[in-house]
């Protein structure tokens, strides 16, 4: 692994567990009871919908800029689990 890319890792496992939680609980919120059915609900909602009230209709729905925010600190996170699972693994391997 290169020096940068090793930095970048300690600072996203670094990332203070309030803010997953957060980004978790946000995440929560938007899904509701369904994620299929919320996005189904947004794009009926956004059906004749003009540029000009896009934005609003939207964010009526809960499709906000934190929601997407809180879904790339999740994917940036659980994207790691590959590799942690694969280290992890070849590192047992060679114990056993």
């Amino acid at each position: 692994m290169t020096k940068g890319g090793q930095k970048r890792i300690e600072k996203e496992s670094n990332r203070p567990q309030v803010e997953i939680v957060a980004a978790l609980r946000l995440l929560k919120a938007f899904r509701g009871a369904d994620l299929t059915d919320t996005i189904s609900q947004i794009e009926e909602s956004l059906r004749g919908v003009t540029a000009g009230n896009f934005a609003a209709v939207v964010n009526r729905c809960g499709a906000k800029a934190e929601v997407l925010s809180a879904a790339g600190i999740i994917k940036r996170l659980s994207g790691q689990i590959n590799v942690v699972i694969h280290a992890l693994g070849i590192r047992w391997r060679m114990i056993i």
